[in-house]
């Protein structure tokens, strides 16, 4: 049963996708993206990205009903949303699916502004104390959460 409702639920995730052709169409030239920027500085967002994009956070079964496959899928088919309406989510690259499924449901609370050029950053961490990652966040002692991985081994940086 549960396994159906995932099905629909990625689909409506794909459904709320922003296309590349959308982007590129609403995308403004390169003399109206400061007007932009100043838009954004004026106006607060008024409604929740779930909202802006049909999505309710409560569609979404909590971590605990999902198993490791599941919730991965999920939680990369949530990043590919956020990716296509330009959302940059400042998290820990290494955090297991687990950890970061919470968070990334929970965008879809947050008004946040939308822009047809750039990124909207949007940032979990609060310190230590409000910190929603624990020990595997960059805001806990020491600063590297993540064991230092080469992504090209063998080639040399470029500067």
């Amino acid at each position: 049963m549960l396994a159906r409702y995932l099905q629909y639920l990625h689909a409506d995730i794909r459904q709320a996708e922003r296309s590349p052709e959308e982007v590129e169409f609403y995308a403004p030239g390169p003399e109206s993206w400061l007007a932009e920027a100043r838009q954004l500085l004026i106006d607060d967002p008024k409604t929740t990205f779930g909202e802006r994009c049909g999505l309710a956070p409560e569609a979404f079964p909590p971590a605990g009903r999902l198993d490791a496959r599941q919730v991965e899928g999920l939680g990369g088919a949530l990043k590919r949303l956020y990716r296509s309406w330009h959302l940059d989510l400042l998290m820990p690259e290494c955090m297991p699916a687990q950890a970061a499924y919470p968070a990334l449901v929970s965008v879809l609370e947050k008004k946040l502004p939308i822009v047809a050029c750039g990124w909207v950053v949007v940032d979990f961490c609060e310190g230590e104390a409000a910190c929603p990652f624990g020990q595997h966040c960059f805001c806990q002692e020491g600063g590297q959460p993540c064991p230092e991985v080469d992504p090209e081994p063998g080639k040399d940086e470029w500067y």
